[in-house]
């Protein structure tokens, strides 16, 4: 999904999975990280941080640094485990866009740069997608169709979907 199109060397940063209601956009995120965990693919990476719009709604009014915000998100990693965001190969899942209350405003965001200073949420998720946070990260981003135009197009390297299958398909 990270891959570079066959003959072009453009890196892929950004990916947004579109999808209808229940067709299993989350289903294919926790399918990839279940993979890297059992070493079956994806060896390359070495954190993922999946991260629902449903919770991160929560701290809409909290001002956290993204090092806060993941340790909220995930408590048992220490404090100063990582020293150098920007040494590892990570993957944020940024699932249910759809469901987002936050205002991701990518005209007027404040650039942020800083992993432990603390803003607001709606700050750090526009600067973690826009690259200025966790520059060197992969963001998959997960969206029914209709709320998909949240994010600027010139944000996304890749856009994707899910179908599903047709009857004859879930036979097989």
């Amino acid at each position: 999904i990270f891959k570079p199109s066959p003959g072009l060397n453009i890196p892929i940063r950004t990916v947004l999975t579109v999808g209808v209601a229940g067709i299993g956009k989350t289903f294919a995120t926790k399918k990839y990280m279940l993979d890297w965990a059992e070493d079956k693919a994806n060896g390359d990476m070495f954190y993922m941080f999946p991260l629902s719009f449903r919770e991160l709604n929560l701290r809409k009014e909290q001002e956290l640094s993204l090092e806060e915000l993941l340790h909220q998100f995930f408590p048992c990693m220490k404090a100063s485990e990582i020293k150098d965001y920007d040494r590892y190969r990570i993957l944020v899942v940024l699932d249910g866009l759809d469901e987002c209350r936050l205002d991701l405003n990518f005209n007027k965001s404040t650039d942020w740069t800083e992993m432990r200073e603390p803003t607001s949420v709606n700050v750090l998720l526009t600067n973690l997608i826009q690259g200025n946070l966790l520059s060197n990260a992969q963001i998959w981003i997960t969206s029914r169709p209709a709320a998909s135009n949240h994010i600027p197009a010139d944000k996304v390297d890749r856009v994707t979907e899910v179908r599903g299958f047709n009857n004859e398909q879930k036979e097989e």
